[in-house]
């Protein structure tokens, strides 16, 4: 396939999406009718390309979000951020790595297991649209976050338990 010449320096956008506040992260729907923003850290919405506005805005109570992905039939939409959690040991805590899944026609959040959501960051769709990549975090982290201690260095730790993985989870969706 050969390459559209690019236009003149100065020409003008296609489209414009007046978004709600900054956006420091987005990801076009694979049917490139759609577009999805991540606003202010507080939301992702989903924007109809040809009608330049919000479908649907994802505000998730007591999480932030920093990015986004889009299933490969664009059904459902990942994202990935930190999430405020009840220990009984501190007043009020948060998980860095909180994944998030929704449909992206309503903005209603899919059930996922905990494991999923609390400890992986970084996540991509399998172009078969059943399994979610994600990065999780070593077992270091994970035991620090439950434990609450950030001392590390005095702790006999093999290197499979600092290593991160890469994890496929079957959304079955």
């Amino acid at each position: 396939a050969l390459l559209a010449p690019v236009r003149p320096a100065g020409s003008k956008p296609a489209a414009v999406l007046q978004c709600e506040g900054k956006v420091s992260a987005f990801a076009f729907a694979p049917d490139d009718k759609r577009l999805a923003s991540v606003e202010d850290g507080r939301c992702a919405r989903v924007y109809d390309l040809a009608s330049k506005r919000a479908t649907i805005t994802i505000s998730p109570t007591s999480r932030k979000i920093y990015a986004v992905a889009f299933s490969a039939d664009g059904k459902l939409l990942a994202t990935s951020g930190e999430q405020a959690v009840d220990r009984h040991w501190e007043e009020r805590s948060i998980v860095p790595q909180s994944v998030g899944l929704w449909d992206s026609s309503t903005g209603k959040e899919l059930a996922i297991g905990e494991d999923l959501r609390q400890m992986a960051h970084t996540v991509a769709f399998h172009p078969n649209r059943k399994s979610l990549a994600a990065i999780h975090l070593p077992v270091v982290a994970k035991n620090a976050l439950h434990s609450g201690s950030r001392d590390l260095q005095t702790q006999s730790i093999s290197v499979e338990d600092r290593m991160e993985t890469i994890r496929l989870w079957d959304v079955g969706f």
